[in-house]
């Protein structure tokens, strides 16, 4: 037997215990587990523009693959809302998304005029229907929080007219 063959049915067996323990607490160590993973993914994307959000390094951020991991994120968590199986991937996704809206705010506050929104906009203003508007309001308030994050008081925050809170739709 190879070792690639031999690292396969490892890794396998691995996913198999992983999938079988289905806890709160494990939940939360594999998506703190995968957002580190994220975040290797961005920053090392940072690195390569020597850790300067200037316009290529904007768009890398959130363009190209990384808006296409975004979506397919989000698909899947739509695809997948009622499955109580493949909580894995369910995480990376989750993992990804909440690293991809980590960027999004940095730059949307920051590096407005860095980047052109129409896209990312796209696949965060998706389609309004009722069976993911929990899904949608989830990833608002996160990204609300990350902009709050950002002022000293409520008002500076309320005050604000970066792209995202003056235009975002009000959740139902």
């Amino acid at each position: 037997m190879n070792s690639n063959k031999e690292k396969l049915i490892k890794y396998e067996s691995f996913i198999k215990i992983i999938e079988n323990i289905n806890t709160p607490k494990f939940n939360r160590i594999l998506l703190n587990f995968f957002e580190e993973k994220c975040q290797i993914y961005f920053t090392s994307i940072l690195q390569e523009n020597k850790n300067e959000y200037n316009e290529k390094c904007c768009e890398d951020l959130l363009l190209g693959i990384s808006l296409s991991y975004l979506k397919k994120s989000i698909e899947y968590l739509y695809d997948n809302k009622d499955k109580n199986y493949n909580i894995i991937l369910k995480l990376l996704a989750i993992a990804f998304i909440k690293t991809y809206c980590y960027y999004y705010v940095e730059i949307n506050f920051s590096f407005l005029d860095k980047i052109n929104w129409k896209e990312i906009n796209e696949v965060f203003y998706d389609i309004d229907d009722e069976e993911n508007q929990y899904i949608r309001n989830v990833r608002n308030i996160y990204l609300w929080r990350l902009y709050y994050s950002k002022f000293e008081n409520f008002e500076q925050f309320l005050n604000y007219r970066g792209s995202y809170i003056s235009t975002f739709k009000v959740m139902n």
